[in-house]
């Protein structure tokens, strides 16, 4: 399968059946590539796609073994595949969740890790390389979080708490709760988060701490932000922190901060109090 081979076609000692052959193999091999023809919907059969001959566009959705509610791709199957080929793959229905396994068949995917098909949008774009289908690029829709706590929130003291009620200045696919203060992985993916935020204090007391954390929804520290004790000349202390985490959808974070200064205080509000950040990177 595939175009026929260098100077095949220009061979004078070609016979009519060769060359009509030779010119449908042609064809067939244009229609596989990205764009060629209409994109096609495979549906997985025991852990494997097979992409069609001469047709498909090398654009496919993929759909689950029986309309299960989730399957995993291991493997595309590359009778009417050839070396180099490449081949985009996205979701058939967000009710039926595809998972694509890295390793487990014929699939070598970026960072060794799963994707899981959970939006229309996403798009996996494999070649054919000797017998493994190795990614090349892929599509997602971007995940932006940015917001700042709206008011003053008190603290009491030696006690972790969630800061909440936000305003958002962008929040492109919903993740984040401003209410409640609680950010939602879309997808899995690897997502950067950076954070900051000021607590008054009185001044010239040097003993007073304050930290801010990243945590999981059951109350797992993922993160620590780094803080520093400005009050010795003026009444605050900050914490700052940036992290790498990586989420499976679904998965929370919390956005907590502690401080011991033997008193209740606060957190800043207002555009320019505390900040809350995140952006989906893979």
């Amino acid at each position: 399968m595939g175009l026929p081979a260098a100077s095949y076609l220009s061979n004078s000692g070609r016979t009519v059946a060769e060359m009509k052959a030779a010119m449908e193999d042609q064809r067939d091999a244009t229609a596989q590539l990205p764009g060629a023809t209409a994109r096609t919907e495979l549906t997985i059969s025991g852990g494997a796609i097979v992409p069609p001959d001469g047709s498909g566009g090398g654009v496919h959705t993929v759909d689950t073994e029986g309309n299960a509610a989730t399957d995993d791709l291991t493997s595309i199957t590359t009778t009417n595949c050839w070396d180099g080929m490449l081949i985009r793959l996205s979701a058939q229905n967000t009710a039926r969740v595809v998972t694509l396994k890295h390793g487990t068949g014929n699939l070598s995917l970026a960072h060794s890790l799963d994707v899981a098909l959970t939006d229309l949008e996403t798009w996996i774009e494999f070649q054919l390389r000797s017998t493994t289908w190795v990614e090349t690029q892929r599509h997602f829709p971007a995940c932006l979080v940015n917001a700042y706590l709206t008011a003053d929130q008190t603290l009491s003291d030696a006690t972790e708490t969630t800061l909440v009620g936000w305003t958002e200045a962008y929040d492109t696919l919903g993740a984040f709760n401003a209410t409640t203060g609680v950010f939602t992985a879309p997808a899995d993916g690897l997502y950067s988060f950076s954070w900051s935020a000021e607590l008054a204090v009185d001044a010239g007391n040097a003993t007073e701490a304050f930290r801010t954390v990243l945590t999981d929804g059951a109350g797992g520290d993922r993160a620590y932000g780094v803080g520093w004790n400005n009050a010795t000349s003026v009444s605050n202390l900050y914490s700052v922190g940036a992290a790498m985490l990586s989420l499976t959808m679904g998965s929370s974070v919390l956005f907590r901060a502690l401080h011991s200064t033997g008193a209740n205080r606060d957190v800043k509000g207002g555009a320019s109090g505390a900040r809350f950040s995140v952006k989906r990177e893979w």
